[in-house]
């Protein structure tokens, strides 16, 4: 009686593993589902499905990967409040997650949007030329290079845990980027951070209007190093 239990508890422990690893897709039951009424149905197999979480909690909740969100800022910023999640094959397992952290004010302005992939996405170049920059002294081990397909001049940093990111002039904000409604937008200072880990990919796309590239990468640095 006693063998038989044990196999019974045994199988069940397996199918729930299995089960498990199954289900390791977007949980969409309390997502938003953002519908674009305008298009066919072939277009709509064309593009990613996206959803929106009501709350942050919520999205990182929904997610089969886990993800940190940045807490320690070098200055205030607009918090933020929700992901927007892009499913690239409808079937919650190829993911793209957007969120974004900005500080807005008078003076200083500063907009960081972030965005990670759970797949390697179209992120590659030739960085044999790229600088190293040592920017944590505890690194020990290395992790993926991740590159960034583009001609701007590159610069490779080395992040927490010896993950290595990449620096680039590009910027999909850019000037256009409405930084204050009532002022000049002045000389912006404009990169694009992106580096991997654990199958996980991020993209930081930042602009600043005020202190220069090297204080700028710090606050850049130090907010990536808080999402591994």
């Amino acid at each position: 009686m006693k063998k038989i239990l044990f196999f019974s508890l045994t199988l069940i422990l397996i199918l729930f593993g299995c089960e498990k690893r199954m289900n390791q897709s977007l949980d969409t039951s309390k997502l938003k589902k953002f519908e674009q009424p305008n298009l066919t149905k072939e277009q709509r197999k064309m593009i990613p499905i996206t959803y929106k979480a009501s709350s942050l909690e919520e999205g990182l909740n929904a997610l089969p990967f886990k993800l940190k969100i940045p807490k320690n800022l070098p200055f205030k910023v607009v918090p933020s409040e929700s992901l927007q999640i892009d499913d690239y094959n409808h079937n919650g397992r190829k993911l793209g997650v957007r969120y974004s952290l900005s500080q807005i004010d008078n003076s200083k302005q500063f907009v960081i949007n972030v965005s990670i992939y759970n797949y390697k996405h179209e992120l590659e170049s030739d960085f044999e030329t790229g600088e190293v920059v040592d920017l944590d002294s505890e690194v020990d081990e290395s992790d993926e290079l991740v590159e960034l397909d583009t001609d701007e001049p590159e610069e490779i940093v080395q992040l927490k845990g010896g993950v290595s990111g990449n620096y680039t002039g590009y910027s999909t904000l850019g000037v256009s980027y409405e930084l204050g409604k009532s002022q000049e937008v002045g000389e912006l200072i404009e990169n694009t951070l992106i580096f991997a880990k654990g199958g996980i990919y991020y993209e930081l796309t930042f602009v600043a209007n005020f202190g220069n590239s090297k204080i700028i990468k710090q606050y850049v640095n130090n907010i990536a190093n808080q999402m591994l």
